[in-house]
């Protein structure tokens, strides 16, 4: 007789099938079955996992084959949850006639494998994202300026049932500080662990208006990585906003640069005096404005105000983006007209408009940047007559460019180059430069050196609204006097003159003597040059030389340019030094004509050029000296470089690797002059051949061989480019190329249902056609049992089913094409008769 009994243990979880929580409950049942031929007496069940000891099976006694059982309850860790299960076994004991019984729990009668509850995992993380910017009260934006620094905190929480490990924040934010905490290690459930980072605001920003962006948190979970996108709570993904208060204006302020005269409130000015009005413009707000414009609001001037250009910007500005406390300045010019003067003052406003975000801000033009008051320039009025005498003509516009301040119109010169009997105009101007208008205008003749007899003064003209008779305030009178120089003139070197003017005003006379501005009263001294000169000039009929033998003809004319007659005039050219012009007297403005003939040598050929100068050398009439030489004639030498290269294929399309491309080279010396070490190179072919001397008009040709790779089929075409290169007889690199291109079409892809690897020579392997269209193919083949028999990530057609049967096989062929990868599946039958 035998006893024996047999207990399975079965576990039912009772927690939500979604979730599990600790302290969740498993119910266990523990069935005990009589196995042996003896009835079992005392049945008792213990389960160390559950803390059970000798707990009574109920019937605690069985007959054989009768089964009794108990059950019992285990509640849930957060180990076990971690786990992801509950695992255990239970022993089962009792006793019979035969003996004492046992047996250890299983999932059935015949065997004692450990119970196996499975409890369900929800791992999930959540990330929110804070600043520490407060807004302004009764609003919703934060005032922060360039510079200031933001906090960003970042509170990570594990929200899931399993302990999260290797977490990790990632926030693209541009300018954001790395993200760091204090806390280190995993993060047991239902925790947080806060992480902070810094972010500097930017201009961009304040134009922008808010700084907007999210986070992602990652952690390693049992399950595998979590994830979760920052939000302004737990329960979503709100992206993390901070409204920034924008504050859009300008301000413009307006300034002359004339002061007032000493002891008055007034400037004096004069009629075509400038003034100079600047324009400041400054962003007072916290954006970048843009599309500045600045224009005239009011100007009482009685002429109009210049163009207002743009002097300067602050930096990092321009007019297209004024900075939040960048300026710009501008200026405008204003000529001073009478009515000005007789007004007594210039009143003036400007605007200023800019943009931004498509709204329009301006501001009236002031003194200061809190004010809008017009910028006034009061004037003085005054009484006063000035003469101007010059001996080169000036035009009223001329005068009020450069009045009151006037220089000379020959300042860089010493003395004036004038001829015997030539006429010396002189402009007498003149000018009321009070504030009152001037009657009977009387000239005079003050002071004259000259050998002659001044001109009558005639009237030339007045400026509007004046007359002889009636100078208004800022107006001109113009007369000319014209004086015929006399050859003592010349010898005495210089004409000294002065005139005097008067007008009245009322019962008030003003003189004035002449002076070369408004402010001086120094006479018009005319320095006459003694000026003994002459040019020669040289020119060639050739532009350029080409070839050795070219005739060239010199012309060189010699010309008396001064104001002396020149004796002993001799010419040379060192080019012909066998030959001399000479010439014995060349009077003032005279010419005369050489002409010379070349002959291009060789000896010219090897330089880059033809060059001469030609001399000339006479005597005035005083025995000085005078040497001019010619300008230096350059002809240039024309050397033609010119090697051409001529590149052909036998075929326009490839479309299999270890395909040939037979190329066909042809170099020829286009140019004018033999070259030597002379080169062909074909990098992709590897050619380097070297044809030594090529005389002009010659030509060698080549052919040159390439094998078509797999690495062709990357692009659409293979690219060749042959290069010859010589020497020229100067030394100089001389180089042709030519390309060719061949078109890469790789084949369709096609797979064979079946190859013979018999080692006939012909079908001998799994041959995949195309493969040369793909980045790399896989091969995976697989027998009719399903097991793998050959496998290759980068198929190159090298599978002869080597130590296989005879049979049908199964293929699964990934194709990879710029990322993209499609997957082929078939059969293909091996045959080795």
């Amino acid at each position: 007789r035998e006893g024996s009994i047999a207990l399975v243990k079965t576990g039912v979880y009772q927690g939500d099938a979604s979730r599990a929580e600790v302290g969740d409950e498993i119910v266990y049942t523990f069935a005990v079955t009589n196995t042996g031929n003896v009835t079992v007496n005392n049945l008792v069940v213990n389960d160390s996992k559950l803390r059970i000891t000798d707990l009574a099976v109920v019937p605690a006694t069985l007959a054989p084959g009768a089964t009794g059982q108990v059950t019992a309850s285990y509640t849930v860790t957060a180990a076990d949850i971690e786990a992801g299960k509950v695992v255990n076994t239970a022993v089962a004991t009792g006793t019979s006639e035969a003996g004492d019984v046992r047996d250890v729990s299983g999932t059935a009668v015949d065997n004692d494998t450990e119970t196996e509850t499975t409890l369900p995992q929800d791992s999930r993380i959540a990330l929110i994202k804070t600043h520490d910017k407060q807004p302004v009260e009764g609003t919703d934006c934060v005032e922060v300026r360039v510079g200031d620094v933001v906090t960003y905190t970042f509170v990570v929480t594990n929200v899931g049932n399993t302990i999260l490990n290797d977490i990790n924040i990632v926030d693209d934010m541009e300018g954001l500080s790395s993200i760091s905490s204090d806390e280190t290690g995993n993060l047991a459930v239902g925790r947080s662990r806060i992480f902070k980072a810094t972010y500097t605001v930017r201009q961009a920003d304040l134009n922008a208006g808010v700084i907007r962006n999210t986070a992602v948190v990652t952690a390693i979970s049992p399950q595998g990585e979590v994830t979760d996108q920052s939000g302004t709570a737990l329960d979503n993904n709100t992206a993390t906003e901070l409204n920034i208060c924008q504050s859009a204006s300008v301000a413009l302020v307006k300034t002359h640069n004339k002061v007032n005269t000493e002891g008055e409130d007034c400037a004096v000015l004069e009629v075509g005096e400038e003034l100079t009005y600047t324009f400041v413009v400054t962003n007072t707000g916290n954006v970048t404005l843009s599309n500045v414009k600045v224009d005239e609001e009011h100007f009482t001037g009685a002429g109009g105000i210049g163009e207002i250009t743009l002097q300067s910007a602050s930096e990092g500005s321009t007019v297209s983006s004024l900075l939040p406390g960048g300026t710009l300045t501008y200026r405008a010019p204003y000529t001073v007209e009478e009515a000005d003067i007789n007004e007594g003052g210039i009143s003036n406003q400007a605007k200023v408009t800019a943009m931004f975000n498509g709204t329009a801000y301006s501001d009236l033009s002031g003194t200061a940047i809190d004010n809008d008051e017009a910028t006034e320039l009061s004037i003085c009025k005054t009484g006063g007559i000035a003469l101007i005498v010059r001996y080169t003509e000036l035009s009223p516009e001329t005068f009020r460019r450069i009045a009151p301040a006037m220089i000379s119109l020959a300042a860089d010169e010493d003395c004036e180059e004038l001829l015997p009997n030539q006429p010396a105009n002189y402009t007498l101007t003149v000018v009321n430069i009070g504030g009152v208008t001037l009657n009977d205008i009387q000239l005079s003749d003050e002071l004259f050196t000259g050998a002659g007899t001044p001109g009558p003064k005639v009237f030339r003209s007045a400026s509007v609204g004046s007359s002889e008779n009636a100078l208004l305030p800022g107006g001109i009178l113009i007369y000319d006097m014209v004086y015929d120089v006399q050859d003592t003139d010349i010898e005495q070197g210089s004409i000294t003159y002065q005139a005097k003017v008067s007008g009245r005003a009322g019962g008030t006379l003003y003189t004035d003597l002449s002076g070369a501005d408004m402010v001086t009263n120094e006479p018009e001294v005319i320095n006459i040059c003694q000026n003994p000169e002459l040019v020669i000039e040289k020119v060639a009929n050739a532009a350029e030389i080409d070839k050795i033998g070219q005739e060239v003809v010199y012309t060189l004319t010699v010309r008396n340019t001064g104001n002396l007659n020149l004796t002993d005039v001799s010419v040379l050219d060192p080019m012909f030094p066998e030959w001399a012009g000479t010439i014995p007297t060349l009077k003032v403005g005279e010419s005369k004509v050489f002409t010379l003939d070349y002959t291009v040598t060789a000896a010219d050929f090897n330089k880059e050029s033809v060059n001469n100068q030609a001399i000339v050398r006479a005597k005035d009439v005083n025995g000085n000296e005078v040497e001019e030489k010619s300008e230096e004639v350059i002809i240039p030498i024309k050397i033609i470089n010119a090697l051409s290269v001529n590149k052909s294929a036998n075929v326009t399309e490839v479309n299999k690797e270890g395909q040939v491309i037979t190329y066909t080279i042809t170099v020829r010396n286009d140019g004018n002059q033999d070259l030597s070490d002379v080169v062909v190179t074909d990098p992709l072919t590897g050619m380097n051949e070297r044809i030594g001397v090529l005389g002009m008009g010659e030509e060698v040709q080549f052919t040159t061989t390439y094998t078509v790779s797999l690495q062709d089929f990357k692009s659409t075409n293979i690219k060749n480019v042959a290069t010859a290169e010589g020497v020229n007889p100067q030394g100089e690199s001389v180089k042709g190329t030519d390309e060719e291109n061949t078109t890469v079409k790789p084949r369709p892809l096609f797979i064979p249902n079946v190859f013979t690897p018999n080692g006939d020579g012909t079908n001998d392997t799994f041959e995949i056609v195309g493969i040369e269209g793909f980045d790399r193919i896989e091969v995976l083949i697989i027998n009719r049992w399903g097991n793998e028999v050959y496998r290759n990530g980068n198929y190159r057609n090298e599978w002869n089913g080597a130590n296989l049967n005879e049979g049908t096989y199964y293929y699964i062929i990934t194709t990879h094409q710029n990322g993209r990868k499609d997957v082929l599946k078939g059969d293909v039958l091996i045959k080795k008769r």
